[in-house]
């Protein structure tokens, strides 16, 4: 089905708008290793002198390559440390992305390029991993961006394709490891399943010497920091390169890691995840007649891209690099079966995109802003109206705006994660954390890393001046009696609760809550008896 193709800039100009929303604030959508790893290395390896290796805790930060924490680091040193200018780098590489998605299913198998754009633009993977300061989605669009290179280098044989195809993995592999594999499976189905162009048949010799050119081009940029980090700190790269794979925990099929895989596969592609399911097994088949479909190839490099994932154990968004493929092939499928398919298709979207809305649009307007739970309903409404008439383009942009308001308006206005007000006179001395990061974006608020120390560390931690200690409620009596033993006076001089998100996001309830305490914050209209408890303590030294 082919329409009117509306030009890159706008297409960039609307995903910009579908994701920026809400990445300022305190409360947006974040995680542990956002605001515990990235925030923190980006803040240590500012006030570094030395930022060729990232610092995370004090010590290198060797588990992860260095290219995309030196960015981070950069826009702290020149913008400042704040949620806006971190994420914003996520933002503008999954607004490239899907401009990129739609320019390359166009170009490899004909996919209508504004549908592919809105559909992967509406996937909850690039929904939500673009609005945080993650390695993910820059590492997949610098893969993309390689493996078009490549693409154009198998079909024409040219060798300037191959060598931007090797410096775009390189750096995507500076980003994140995992790169390479990907673009491995890729490059071996790209070779044995897609078809060559008629007219372009480059000979094998010539293939070969470009495939040698790539690798050492490949080497010459991704080598030299891991050489450096090497020689410098031999010990320490060995040993957490051992730890990382001991955490994958590498063995026969893991039955635990089935739901991670599916999670990867079809939670990553959600609300589209049945129609993904539809489109593997719709392509991966022969046709009765004809050439081999262009999109078998894509087919099976998700398959070979994720079977490597029931080995081991892993989190469902290292499969992000294979979301660009399957929004490839969802829109493909939409727009060559059936109008009564299709909109079974679209209605199963809009049912899978409408369960969250309602739970937290009705959520929200109860507990705090009414006018946020009517929007929610009407755009609904509007969704299942386009879904039912079939309208694949309007029932992926009308998914798009129902994720901007899902995690640009809902989910912060629960305030998850958002700190109290610090007055100056508390902001201006040493602050430390006891126990866990209570306040997971203190960091940024002070605009330097707060240490996070045990409750038997503190004599060992505090200064010798006045300072002040975010605690559990729950650990004060303990802190008390060990500020005692260090001569120190510790007074309570706030105490303040906080919505914490454990595990996953939307659990953000303090432990132990129960069905009572929900029928009671219903009837208050209030969330305030979920907040975790804490206790800003002043201390200063005896005398």
């Amino acid at each position: 089905m082919n329409r009117e193709d509306p030009g890159g800039f706008w297409l960039l100009l609307v995903a910009l708008a579908a994701l920026i929303p809400s990445i300022w604030l305190e409360s947006s959508l974040t995680g542990g290793d956002e605001h515990r790893i990235s925030f923190r290395t980006a803040l240590e390896t500012a006030d570094s002198e030395d930022w060729t290796i990232p610092t995370y805790n004090g010590e290198p930060r060797l588990r992860k390559p260095p290219l995309y924490y030196w960015v981070l680091a950069a826009t702290t040193e020149w913008f400042g440390a704040t949620p806006f200018s971190l994420r914003i780098w996520g933002v503008l590489c999954g607004a490239l992305l899907a401009v990129l998605v739609a320019r390359w299913g166009q170009r490899i198998c004909g996919a209508d390029p504004l549908l592919t754009f809105l559909i992967m633009l509406s996937t909850i993977g690039l929904a939500t991993e673009s609005r945080r300061a993650m390695l993910d989605i820059p590492m997949t669009l610098f893969l993309l961006i390689s493996m078009k290179q490549i693409y154009e280098w198998k079909q024409t044989g040219q060798l300037a394709p191959i060598i931007k195809g090797a410096a775009f993995l390189a750096i995507a592999s500076l980003i994140k490891p995992t790169a390479p594999y990907f673009a491995a499976t890729g490059i071996a189905t790209l070779f044995l399943f897609q078809r060559q162009e008629d007219d372009l048949r480059p000979g094998f010799m010539r293939m070969i010497q470009g495939a040698l050119l790539g690798v050492v081009v490949f080497l010459a940029i991704f080598l030299p920091w891991w050489l450096h980090a090497l020689s410098e700190h031999r010990e320490l790269l060995l040993s957490r390169l051992d730890e990382q794979v001991e955490r994958r925990e590498f063995s026969g099929i893991k039955t635990e890691s089935i739901p991670s895989l599916l999670g990867g596969l079809f939670g990553l592609i959600a609300p589209w995840s049945i129609a993904a399911l539809a489109a593997l097994f719709h392509f991966i088949k022969r046709p009765e007649e004809g050439l081999l479909r262009p999109e078998r190839w894509l087919v099976v490099w998700v398959i070979l891209s994720a079977l490597p994932f029931l080995f081991m154990k892993t989190f469902e968004r290292y499969l992000i690099p294979i979301l660009p493929a399957m929004a490839i092939l969802v829109s493909s499928y939409l727009d060559s079966v059936s109008t009564n398919k299709r909109q079974s298709q679209l209605l199963i979207s809009a049912f899978l995109i409408s369960l969250p809305a309602i739970v937290l649009g009705f959520v929200v307007g109860w507990f705090f802003t009414p006018w946020m739970g009517i929007l929610t309903a009407l755009v609904l409404f509007w969704l299942w109206r386009v879904a039912r008439r079939a309208d694949a383009i309007n029932t992926a942009l009308t998914i798009t705006i129902v994720n901007a308001i899902l995690l640009g308006l809902l989910l912060p206005a629960l305030g998850i994660g958002a700190n109290p007000n610090l007055p100056t006179d508390v902001t201006s001395k040493t602050i430390l954390q006891v126990g866990s990061q209570h306040l997971p974006l203190l960091d940024l608020r002070l605009q330097s890393p707060v240490p996070v120390i045990s409750t038997a560390s503190i004599g060992n931690s505090l200064p010798s001046e006045k300072c002040y200690l975010v605690i559990s409620q729950a650990d004060l009596t303990d802190v008390m009696a060990t500020l005692k033993t260090t001569r120190r006076d510790g007074k309570v001089y706030s105490t303040f609760g906080v919505l914490r998100s454990r595990k996953t996001f939307t659990r953000f309830s303090r432990p132990g809550s129960t069905r009572e305490d929900w029928i009671q914050a219903f009837e208050d209209r209030s969330l305030d008896q979920f907040k975790s408890p804490c206790v800003l303590l002043e201390v200063a030294p005896k005398g």
